[in-house]
């Protein structure tokens, strides 16, 4: 592990083995990874308040030039500055999934607590189009920090089953919930 484990070790966190191959008849099969961090950029130190204040991550590393959070279990965010941010909305979303409609509204509830000048927080709701209930949230600071990057908080109406063990296993969902009244989101908001 690059950091250390938010959990113990999982049992998939072993090379699997593809069950054959060229050659000798058996291959090494597709490593796991073990850890995630996904990248954003800003002009300064204000994005890594957003991320520890407003968020409230966990640091794990300060390396000057950037700084990483843990986001949840194996799942990290990292802020440099180390290059230019983008100067529009970048075609991404950073998105958090929870398992419930409650559990999108309660990180709505925290959010939403900090207040118009620490965070912009669009109001749940439900999407017919993607079978998910969510909403976006956003850094105010455009000029230095991470404006311009969409988070998005979402639960699935029904929840995928994990994928199985061996490479190209098909992902089905588990339960099929019906999705629970409420207005769909706009177009704009979950792409």
């Amino acid at each position: 592990y690059i950091f250390p484990p938010a959990s113990a070790p999982r049992a998939h966190d072993v090379l699997r083995s593809s069950g054959g191959g060229p050659g000798q008849g058996t291959a090494v099969g597709h490593p796991v990874a073990e850890q995630q961090i996904n990248w954003l950029y800003a002009h300064s130190w204000e994005a890594s308040a957003f991320v520890g204040k407003v968020l409230e991550l966990e640091l794990v590393l300060d390396q000057g030039p950037c700084r990483i959070d843990r986001m949840f279990l194996e799942n990290f965010l990292g802020v440099c500055n180390s290059r230019p941010p983008p100067t529009g909305v970048p075609p991404l979303t950073y998105t958090i999934v929870v398992s419930s409609r409650d559990l999108v509204d309660r990180w709505y509830s925290f959010l939403a607590a900090k207040g118009d000048a620490a965070i912009v927080v669009t109001s749940p709701a439900h999407s017919a189009e993607f079978k998910v209930y969510a909403f976006n949230f956003y850094d105010p600071d455009r000029e230095q920090s991470l404006g311009f990057y969409r988070f998005e908080v979402q639960a699935f109406d029904a929840r995928p089953a994990p994928p199985s063990p061996t490479r190209g296993g098909e992902i089905r969902f588990a339960s099929s919930r019906p999705p629970v009244g409420g207005k769909s989101l706009d177009s704009d908001v979950l792409v």
